[in-house]
């Protein structure tokens, strides 16, 4: 409402994403997906870069909806959000006892930035990413950085009160 929204974009994958409703956007997020492609699986959510996809067959929908032109313009000006990242530490490591008795915090820490940068690469084959752009990269993966360790930080807590 701040920004000044007066409905939100459906849902990708829902019947009400067709149409002049493609004009608002969509949302191609997942409950329980993030960077580590397998715990997605195990949580029946769809991976990150399935939900790319989506994107670039939503941008090919727009484009037949609204013209090439328009559709580019849409593309452009739009506001992007990426949330990812929780439900690895959250639902996977610190849940799923098969993961944390076979790696280590810092093991898995680096797993996930290695897929960090995986979708970094990944994306960067079909999005144009500009000037202005680059530099959110950049301090997305030091965030990345800053809250792995203050996850691990909290296991490495947790861990040494329950010995």
């Amino acid at each position: 409402e701040t920004l000044g929204f007066t409905t939100f974009p459906p849902a990708y994958l829902s019947p009400q994403a067709s149409g002049k409703n493609l004009l608002i956007g969509a949302n191609f997020a997942s409950a329980a997906s993030g960077f580590d492609e397998k715990a997605a699986t195990l949580n029946h959510a769809i991976t990150l870069p399935q939900q790319l996809s989506y994107f670039k067959e939503y941008q090919g929908k727009l484009a037949q909806v609204a013209g090439s032109k328009k559709a580019a313009s849409i593309i452009k000006d739009s506001l992007y959000l990426l949330s990812a990242g929780s439900s690895d530490f959250l639902q996977n490591y610190y849940v799923n006892p098969w993961v944390n008795k076979l790696v280590t915090v810092d093991q898995y820490s680096a797993y996930l930035l290695e897929s960090f940068n995986s979708f970094v690469k990944f994306s960067d084959k079909w999005a144009r990413r500009s000037t202005k752009v680059k530099p959110h990269v950049v301090q997305l993966k030091d965030n990345l950085v800053k809250w792995l360790v203050v996850f691990k930080h909290k296991f490495y807590s947790i861990n040494h009160k329950l010995d």
